[in-house]
């Protein structure tokens, strides 16, 4: 008897399975019309070609001068005594991506984007444990390289990263931790970095929104990836995870109806949310709307909604928004929620349209890494975060955004640090090479009074002995009883660019020096202050005569 896999005999049963008009020996073609050249696969073993890799060239060379060429022995010379860098996967001192530790945080506006971890479980209501998320993230991201072949990117040659480490969290105090997290994301923001923040329980969604808020004027549009709405205004009394959205939206340029919730669904979305977010007319898209819709339609929905009259989006997703079969470590585990797959799908295509886009009355516009035709948005914001033990979830970032997006937002000018040409080869390992510009003449019509106050502010090692000099009140009367609070002193008419931000309470002061050149043009300072009626700019001459009631 023959066997089944003589060569003969397959000849003969496929004979028998063919349709009478075919001879035998005739070969078949299941796919006639196949052209493998249309395949996703194809086209990104094609684009992989044309990424450079001087950053990974270079890396290679750090390594083995810091870390001591290998043993006669290695025969790969790439390789250096002590681990240094991204290889071997096993080893070494993890940061995210095994981007480099930056331990002053003052140099954070060198990057493109910075790290930063948030690691705080007292706002969790059922299991804590993600004090430790940021810590486990990192971890399980030193499995994973810079570059990705489907999306064809490499972070490494195209965008400059850096950890900064975690927010000093305070256990047992909500409100303190709000205050650091919020400190911490207005001092990265601020310098022109955009900050990814690593969680932490989603009580950390309001003082990162809140950090954003405090440096700019302009309108934000929140994305939110999660099986739960978020947004009641108190959980066991204290503004816990499921309070987030809320508060929020209680900031003056952060309203509701630029609210996007995906995912939303379940036995485990509170009633007091349901009423909140038909109250303030928030967006909730289901897991049933995913499913009708599909990813790409679900992310086209959510963009359009979430940029409405916006000028930055930011972006936030909760561990549990993927189905707890896959993450059964999350504080909230609940059925039905996102394959992995669609998780990267829709936190991809959001990401891919960026989180801010810059406006101006001026006619310059910037480069723009978006290939829609809709706007430029290049990216701002976002935050992973995790409710879970040891569990951790990452976000696909343009690399083209990324690396241009930086305070568009908050000025038209390029300070230092702002390269939006080639890079250098070691950018991975080191920071940007500073971008010094020739710097103009004052302007004739200059106060000389506001000259040497721009140049104090750019030296003081005290700012609020500075404004109490010059008689700027922290807090002052806007009329009937209304008070308005100090938010930032401005070198430009663009009321965005901060010098001295005293921070919503008017106590905190935090420092963010600005660019000789940009104050050597500038026609007058801005005194940026939170009203009840807004945020607005006062000129010196309008409010250095009013009390101070701080």
């Amino acid at each position: 008897m023959r066997s089944m896999f003589d060569p003969h005999r397959r000849s003969v049963v496929a004979a028998r399975c063919r349709v009478a008009d075919l001879r035998q020996g005739e070969r078949r073609y299941h796919h006639p019309d196949f052209d493998k050249k249309g395949l996703e696969g194809w086209r990104a073993v094609h684009r992989e070609a044309a990424l450079p890799q001087a950053a990974w060239k270079a890396e290679q060379e750090r390594s083995v001068g810091m870390g001591l060429p290998g043993a006669a022995s290695i025969e790969d010379r790439s390789i250096s005594t002590f681990a240094r860098g991204e290889l071997p996967h096993y080893a070494g001192i993890n940061t995210f991506l095994k981007a480099p530790y930056v331990e002053n945080v003052r140099d954070a506006g060198k990057y493109d984007a910075a790290i930063l971890g948030a690691p705080f479980d007292g706002g969790t209501t059922f299991r804590p444990g993600t004090r430790f998320g940021p810590q486990a993230i990192r971890r399980i991201s030193a499995l994973y390289t810079p570059y990705n072949f489907e999306i064809g990117v490499d972070l490494r040659e195209q965008m400059t990263l850096c950890d900064l480490g975690d927010v000093f969290t305070i256990p047992a105090n909500l409100e303190k931790t709000f205050d650091q997290i919020s400190r911490a994301v207005a001092h990265v923001f601020s310098q022109r970095a955009l900050p990814i923040i690593l969680g932490g329980d989603h009580s950390i969604g309001f003082p990162t929104v809140r950090g954003i808020a405090q440096c700019t004027s302009r309108r934000i549009g929140i994305i939110h990836f999660d099986r739960h709405a978020d947004i009641q205004e108190k959980d066991l009394d204290e503004r816990m995870h499921t309070t987030p959205w809320f508060h929020a939206t209680n900031l003056p340029n952060v309203p509701a109806s630029n609210l996007v919730q995906i995912g939303i669904g379940g036995w485990q979305v509170p009633r007091e949310a349901v009423a909140m977010a038909r109250e303030r007319d928030a967006t909730i898209i289901t897991m049933s709307d995913v499913e009708k819709l599909g990813v790409a339609k679900v992310a086209e929905i959510a963009l359009e909604i979430a940029w409405k009259d916006a000028d930055t989006v930011y972006m936030s997703f909760d561990i549990d928004s993927v189905d707890c079969g896959f993450v059964p470590g999350t504080g909230w585990p609940e059925p039905g929620g996102f394959l992995p797959r669609e998780a990267l799908g829709l936190v991809g295509r959001v990401a891919k349209e960026g989180f801010v886009e810059w406006r101006s009355s001026k006619s310059r516009r910037p480069p723009t890494p978006r290939t829609s035709p809709r706007s430029s948005r290049p990216a701002s914001s976002s935050t992973l975060s995790a409710r879970s033990s040891g569990m951790g979830s990452s976000v696909r970032i343009s690399p083209s955004s990324t690396s241009r997006w930086r305070s568009e937002m908050r000025s038209e000018a390029l300070g230092p640090g702002h390269n939006t040409g080639p890079r250098a080869a070691s950018q991975w390992q080191a920071p940007k090479a500073e971008e010094g510009r020739e710097p103009r003449s004052p302007e004739p019509d200059i106060d000389l009074v506001e000259l040497e106050f721009h140049r104090l502010a750019l030296t003081s090692t005290d700012p609020i002995s500075l404004l109490r000099l010059a008689r700027v009140p922290f807090v002052a009367d806007f009329g009937n009883g209304k008070l308005m609070r100090l938010l930032r002193v401005s070198v430009s008419d663009e009321i965005e660019v901060g010098a001295i931000s005293p921070g919503y309470g008017g106590m905190d002061v935090v420092y963010h020096p600005v660019p000789a050149s940009r104050v050597q043009h500038s026609r007058g300072l801005r005194f940026v202050y939170h009203t009840p009626d807004g945020i607005r700019a006062f000129t010196y001459a309008e409010i250095r005569d009013l009390p101070d009631l701080a």
